[in-house]
């Protein structure tokens, strides 16, 4: 099922869904799973994760100056959407950042999926 399907299902009910962030790169699932087991009593209709792009971050190097490192933080959307999928059999629906991202990004990213 789609997000239109859910949305139009013209059930008459409320629908529920919530937006989690993939873990930072070396953390592990444990504690976003912890918190969407949490959730799960509210029955949500499907879960957005969102993609985090690489981002700059600056470093101090010698005689005071900065140097501008892009990093990647948050790795894996497409991984993670999936894990969430396969052991909550709640659809996932991966929310797709263009900002900060190069077109060649946006169509790997949209290949994996």
């Amino acid at each position: 099922m789609n997000i239109a399907e859910i949305l139009t299902a013209g059930d008459g009910k409320k629908h529920f869904s919530f937006e989690v962030l993939p873990p930072l790169k070396g953390t592990g699932t444990e504690r976003l799973f912890s918190t969407i087991e949490k959730f799960k009593d509210f029955d949500p209709a499907y879960i957005n994760i969102t993609t985090h792009h690489s981002e700059f971050v600056y470093r101090e190097i010698e005689d005071g100056k900065f140097e501008r490192l892009r990093v990647r933080r948050r790795p894996g959307t497409v991984a993670v959407a999936s894990a969430i999928q396969q052991e909550f059999g709640v659809p996932v629906i991966p929310h797709v950042i263009c900002s900060g991202a190069s077109a060649e990004d946006i169509e790997y990213e949209l290949i994996d999926l």
